[in-house]
């Protein structure tokens, strides 16, 4: 068995990833879930505007789905650095637990960034990919809910003794 690092989230099938998720490695864990759930939200969002663009040019609403893209990369990244963030803090690292934080703030944004978009396609997008904006959303408060809850292990962490 070879000892060579796994490849970066973002390289990884949806198999792979989630028999690793479901394993003893260390990492990924929630966060990385997390991260890749809001991947899937911003997916979802870019999908029901590219549907829509498809049956009318609208360059605003194309403008809504480049974000959409970005916001899935940054997710992405974000994924594969809370899964190191979260590799030094078990490894006790000094910096760990700022570095935890910092990452799970910056996903925080990237989830309200989502949410935001998905307000700004309601109402502008075809009626078919209704389903898309609903997943987005509900999707992007899953993840909240674990960014929320991995925070706030942070947070004990750093006060404790």
């Amino acid at each position: 068995m070879s000892d060579a690092p796994p490849p970066p989230l973002a390289e990884r099938t949806l198999d792979s990833f989630t028999r690793r998720l479901g394993s003893t490695a260390i990492t990924p864990g929630s966060g990385s879930a997390a991260a890749v759930t809001l991947a899937l939200a911003a997916g979802c969002l870019r999908k029901a505007a590219v549907i829509t663009l498809k049956r009318r040019d609208d360059p605003d609403l194309q403008r809504l789905a480049d974000e959409a893209a970005a916001l899935a990369a940054a997710a992405l990244a974000g994924a594969e650095e809370e899964a190191e963030s979260f590799r030094a803090l078990l490894a006790a690292a000094s910096h760990a637990v700022e570095e935890v934080l910092e990452v799970a703030d910056g996903l925080t944004m990237c989830a309200a960034a989502l949410l935001d978009l998905a307000e700004r396609l309601e109402g502008r997008v075809e009626a078919v990919v209704a389903g898309d904006l609903l997943a987005a959303r509900a999707l992007t408060g899953a993840a909240q809910q674990i960014l929320a809850a991995n925070k706030a292990e942070a947070e004990r962490a750093r006060t404790a003794p």
